[in-house]
């Protein structure tokens, strides 16, 4: 599912880029805003941090961490996609 939504906001911050809407680049901006928290939590960015660095004592901690990215990363896609299609 992560690498399905991000392919498609590329294609979108693409298209956003190339539009003639007022705020284009804005939201283009706030569309790559988004492809950069989908990485975060698709390639478990906190979870390696701590268990590729052997640091097995803050599991939870890492568990924790990666699921906040998830909820905020859904929130902000809650809160703007509409304006990113018409």
């Amino acid at each position: 599912m992560y690498n399905i939504l991000h392919k498609k906001l590329e294609f979108v911050e693409k298209d956003m880029l190339k539009s003639h809407l007022e705020n284009n680049n804005l939201y283009a901006n706030k569309i790559r805003t988004a492809i950069r928290l989908i990485e975060i939590v698709r390639d478990e960015k906190y979870l390696d941090e701590y268990l590729l660095g052997n640091d097995w004592g803050n599991a939870k901690k890492a568990i924790e961490k990666h699921a906040k990215a998830k909820k905020v990363l859904f929130n902000y896609l809650n809160h703007n996609i509409e304006s990113w299609w018409s």
